[in-house]
């Protein structure tokens, strides 16, 4: 049975809508949930009639999605389906007592204040991230850059895996369209998240399904 390989951040992941997730938007989103309800990647791999093998991550950035690719590029087999979602390229993980911390962007910064214990983060420390993030983070030359090194897993999944597809689409170019429902919308501003409604994802799974079809993503 073939598989479908997804990478990506929070809108791979599900937040909101995965029953793994711990957040307090899935907390009071719960309940809103039917029986046929499910997250876009496991939707698909319906679709395909493939495993699902999902490697989204909340708050992940795009050095940590390239990182979980490759990672796992020998587990991939020729005629499987690789999905891969880049998100904002301004995003980045810091090394914190040996571990990778997400930092986000400088406007998602306060995420690192929260997930870390304060005796592992002084504040000069914190203070250097934010400001490198102010002042470089957004420069074009890092989505360049990126953009490069995503093309060239891409090139090796389809020359020398020989998978049957693999699709990339962009998290900040799909989010600014609006075309999906979101979790805010799905409970009338309720829950005040802009990912994903459970409606989202069976979308998005059609979608992505569309374009496979055309193979035009």
């Amino acid at each position: 049975m073939r598989t479908l390989w997804t990478f990506g951040d929070s809108f791979t992941f599900g937040h909101g809508c995965n029953d793994k997730c711990t957040s307090d938007t899935y907390d009071e989103y719960k309940s809103y949930k039917k029986s046929e309800d499910d997250i876009w990647s496991n939707h698909l791999g319906k679709i395909l009639n493939c495993n699902v093998k999902n490697f989204g991550k909340n708050g992940a950035s795009n050095d940590y999605i390239l990182n979980s690719i490759i990672q796992n590029y020998n587990s991939i087999q020729k005629n499987d389906y690789v999905v891969i979602g880049k998100t904002f390229p301004v995003r980045m993980d810091v090394p914190i007592k040996g571990e990778w911390k997400s930092a986000l962007s400088h406007r998602e910064i306060r995420h690192l204040k929260t997930s870390i214990n304060s005796d592992d983060l002084s504040q000069t420390v914190y203070d250097a991230v934010l400001n490198f993030q102010y002042f470089f983070s957004n420069n074009p030359l890092y989505k360049t850059r990126q953009d490069e090194w995503f093309q060239f897993l891409y090139n090796r999944l389809v020359d020398d895996k020989k998978v049957k597809q693999c699709l990339i689409w962009s998290v900040p170019e799909l989010v600014q369209l609006g075309e999906f429902n979101t979790i805010r919308n799905a409970t009338n501003g309720k829950v005040k998240d802009g990912h994903f409604s459970f409606e989202g994802h069976l979308r998005f799974s059609k979608y992505i399904y569309s374009k496979m079809q055309k193979n035009i993503l």
